[in-house]
């Protein structure tokens, strides 16, 4: 999503359009997060077929809140223009929640939380397109 709303903006750095009405909130983990919890979950976990949740712990942030911070990094002055209703696209939920208490339960925590991973991705991905 990140890189779709960046993309946009290069395009067109005065308005981002948003599908949905930005109400849709989700978890989010920073990829360098869900590489540890994976490897933490391969050598805690004896039973290799078990299925388990991998997530941060917090209930996450707003697809709005993700446009202004991709709009403040990207393109400050753009007018961010939301759908309608609060699904994005076919499909998606308006929120999505899941437990992750069997991999917590090894010891592993994310070290960043959904706010930290936008930001620091925003920034990557920003970075990564010559913004």
């Amino acid at each position: 999503m990140i890189l779709d709303l960046v993309r946009k903006l290069k395009a067109r750095p005065d308005e981002l359009p948003v599908l949905g009405d930005g109400s849709q909130q989700k978890a989010y983990l920073h990829v360098t997060d869900l590489v540890d919890a994976m490897l933490q979950a391969r050598q805690a976990l004896p039973d290799k077929r078990l299925i388990l949740n991998l997530g941060p712990v917090d209930a996450g942030v707003s697809v709005k809140w993700i446009a202004e911070q991709v709009a403040a990094r990207v393109a400050p002055g753009a007018t961010i223009r939301y759908g309608t209703g609060n699904r994005g696209w076919t499909g998606d939920v308006p929120r999505f929640r899941y437990s992750v208490a069997r991999l917590t339960a090894t010891g592993w925590a994310p070290r960043l939380d959904s706010r930290g991973a936008i930001l620091r991705a925003v920034d990557e991905i920003a970075r990564q397109e010559g913004c």
